[in-house]
């Protein structure tokens, strides 16, 4: 009876897209599909499998990982580890895409333990490949360099594997190089890619080779070789008929031309990078684009397009900081989703487990009551052993686990001082500064100088005063330094915003209200301000001490 409901399903779906003719109601008829009643489990896993295939073929992430999820729990209820593990590596990618990196890496690893204990070499290397995406992505290049080193090693003893999977790799390996300033090491990659691919019509892996030397050539200030490869990039960009691929090229070309101070070109280069990207509603390259126009326009001094442009720089960028919450938020939520379907599941399989042991045990009683005083005399006897042998065995964990305390608490007060003394030296940095700017405006002042010349030095100084990399490095330490503070905080208040576990971070380090307001580059009062705040947000009576607070958590 099942075989012929998925049959007569599988017309339903047929029929479906020969009337539409349309990909939207290729999802719809497989969710009506999905939606009958009896459905067989391996039937729903392989709908689930399609939906969230079409949702991420689309771009539409958010979607794509609600299906994947659900099918992920099917392969977990059947324990079918071998497909639950190839979901988790998917999901991973589908969170990759939208930019929560910190779930994308948890479920990468937990693909990577189940392939690496069967010994699936292709896929350890390919996730692992997937995993330093990651570390690139959030600037940790060593990290990266390590997985694809790892991947590459991988591959080198897997004969059959094709030019193209090489090239990919070369080319990743290069970019991670590339944000490492190896730029040696990263052109003999890039070259590597180039020529496997050679003759193989792979428009889209040459174009972002050429691209990604181009941008070498760029940081190393050689400005006529990169404005020769991003030409190449654009060409072949243009082959693959990739738009946001073009419109990059296009706005790395206009960039050249700024430093070369050709500035006429670089404006219509960048109005060709903006139409394109506009195309696609890119919006991350719609605020660059806009800030090139703006200082290209500034140059040629026409002020008021180069006002205009800045004042669609500020728009967009207003925008892309909602669209990025947005998502934050949503990725947030399915993390939410996926926590309680899992407790759900986990539920199910103890209260199954529950009803085998009481059906056991009824059994038991059932066949014979005088084997069930011996049976419960000989476990009272072993419990009496095991007892024994387990307060032994908690004896010594217990000793273990105090000599592990001591050292992670001896770690913990390391990184802590480590923190400080970098904390201290952002802080002497920024009065240092502050002095200087101050010394600048009184020379100003008292001196017949060039203020436009003073003007610009003092906004090199505000610039390193306020948009200090430094803070960036502070921010990794602290919470590298209070990372299972952090861990608990989150999971008791998970409504707290990063600003507020920043805060409560430096309130457990014992930074004082000036020193607060420099590395959150705010004034005292707002730190205040924002104190009251927190004290709301964890339900705390005016005035009390946060401080005090937090050391219970």
């Amino acid at each position: 009876m099942n075989y012929f409901k998925i049959v007569f399903a599988f017309f339903i779906l047929l029929a479906g897209l020969t009337l539409t003719g349309q990909e939207s109601n290729y999802a719809d008829s497989l969710k009506i599909v999905l939606n009958q009643e009896k459905q067989p489990m391996s039937a729903q896993a392989s709908l689930l499998h399609q939906l969230s295939q079409y949702y991420h073929e689309n771009e539409n992430y958010s979607e794509a990982l609600k299906y994947k999820i659900r099918e992920l729990q099917i392969h977990k209820e059947k324990e079918n580890d071998s497909l639950a593990a190839r979901a988790q590596e998917k999901i991973g990618v589908m969170f990759y895409k939208t930019g929560n990196y910190d779930a994308s890496a948890e479920y990468f690893l937990k693909a990577l333990n189940y392939f690496e204990q069967t010994n699936n070499k292709l896929l350890v290397a390919q996730i692992t490949g997937n995993l330093a995406n990651v570390y690139t992505r959030i600037d940790n290049y060593s990290r990266a360099i390590e997985y694809l080193n790892r991947s590459e090693k991988i591959y080198k003893n897997s004969p059959g594997l094709s030019n193209n999977a090489f090239a990919g790799l070369y080319i990743n390996i290069g970019l991670a190089h590339t944000g490492n300033k190896s730029y040696d090491i990263a052109m003999d990659y890039y070259q590597k890619a180039l020529d496997l691919i050679q003759g193989l019509d792979n428009f889209l892996y040459e174009a972002t080779a050429y691209n990604n030397i181009g941008e070498v050539y760029f940081e190393l200030e050689q400005f006529d070789l990169a404005y020769k490869n991003y030409e190449k990039a654009l060409d072949f960009f243009r082959k693959a008929n990739n738009k946001r691929g073009v419109g990059a090229a296009l706005s790395n070309l206009a960039k050249v031309k700024i430093e070369e101070k050709e500035y006429a070109g670089a404006v219509k280069l960048a109005t060709e990078a903006l139409s394109y990207f506009e195309d696609i509603n890119a919006k991350f390259f719609i605020v660059d684009v806009q800030k090139q126009l703006s200082e290209a326009y500034k140059k040629m001094n026409n002020y008021e397009k180069s006002l205009a442009h800045l004042e669609q720089y500020t728009v967009k960028l207003e925008e892309l900081k909602g669209t990025e919450i947005t998502e934050r938020i949503a990725s947030i939520e399915l993390q939410n989703i996926i926590r309680k379907e899992e407790q759900k599941l986990q539920l199910i399989k103890q209260q199954a487990e529950l009803r085998e042991k009481e059906s056991k045990l009824s059994e038991i009683k059932l066949y014979s009551t005088i084997a069930g005083i011996f049976v419960l005399l000989v476990v009272t006897i072993l419990i009496i052993f095991n007892q024994r042998g387990r307060l032994q065995r908690n004896t010594l964990k217990q000793e273990i686990l105090q000599r592990d305390q001591e050292q992670l608490q001896n770690e913990l007060q390391f990184k802590k001082r480590e923190v400080e003394n970098f904390a201290i030296h952002i802080q002497e940095k920024n009065e240092l500064l502050k002095s200087l700017n101050t010394e600048i405006k009184k020379v100003a002042k008292n001196n017949d100088l060039d203020y436009k010349e003073l003007n610009e030095i003092t906004n090199l100084v505000n610039h390193s005063l306020y948009i200090d990399n430094n803070r960036k490095e502070l921010e990794l330490k602290i919470n590298q330094a209070q990372q299972d503070f952090l861990h608990r905080l989150k999971s008791k208040f998970d409504w707290l915003s990063k600003t507020d576990l920043r805060l409560c971070s430096f309130l457990i380090l014992e930074f004082s209200t000036k020193e607060i307001a420099a590395f959150m580059n705010i004034e005292p009062s707002s730190v205040k301000t924002s104190r009251n705040r927190l004290r709301k947000k964890l339900n705390l009576p005016p005035n009390s001490d946060i401080k005090a607070f937090l050391d219970t958590v």
